[in-house]
Order: C-alpha cells, then sequence, then structure tokens
C-alpha cells in the first residue's frame, strides 16, 4: 500500500475513533445527568417554581466539555491502533 494510501486509511481509523468517541461521551453525560438529578436534594435542581435551569447548565458545562474532549481523544486513538484489517 502506497504512503497516501495508508495516511488515508490512518485518517479515516481516527475519524471514525472519534465519532464513536463522541458518542460514548454524550451518553455518559446523560446517564451522569439522570442520575445528578436523581441523588440530588430537593431544591436545588427542583424547586416550587420549577426547574432551575441554570443549575442544570452550569452542571452540564462543568463536566462536559472534560468528558467530550477525553472520550473523543481516546476513542480515536483507541480505534486508530485497533488491528481491524489483516494485512
Amino acid at each position: 500500500m502506497s504512503e497516501s494510501g495508508e495516511l488515508r486509511l490512518l485518517g479515516s481509523r481516527l475519524w471514525l475513533g472519534a465519532k464513536f468517541g463522541l458518542a460514548f461521551a454524550l451518553l455518559m453525560l446523560a446517564l451522569l445527568t439522570i442520575y445528578e438529578l436523581i441523588t440530588t436534594p430537593d431544591g436545588i435542581y427542583f424547586s416550587n417554581q420549577g426547574v432551575q435551569w441554570l443549575q442544570i447548565g452550569e452542571y452540564l458545562l462543568s463536566w462536559g466539555p472534560p468528558l467530550i474532549a477525553l472520550n473523543v481523544i481516546v476513542g480515536a486513538l483507541h480505534y486508530c491502533r485497533a488491528p481491524h484489517e489483516g494485512n
């Protein structure tokens, strides 16, 4: 296989791994948010006036970016080095 073909294959593996990492990160973030909403005391996210969207947004902004970045990077690197074709 030529050098450009190998680079193209490496790039496609990186991209596919990054997409799987992003999907896994969004799933993890959804599950963490559900867990957080279930286990917190009353009044933090829900009160008599309704849902405290600002508090939920702050929670998601504190966990979201690092979780997504870590999963995308790890997913891309893992899928890139995994042997998927027999050479």
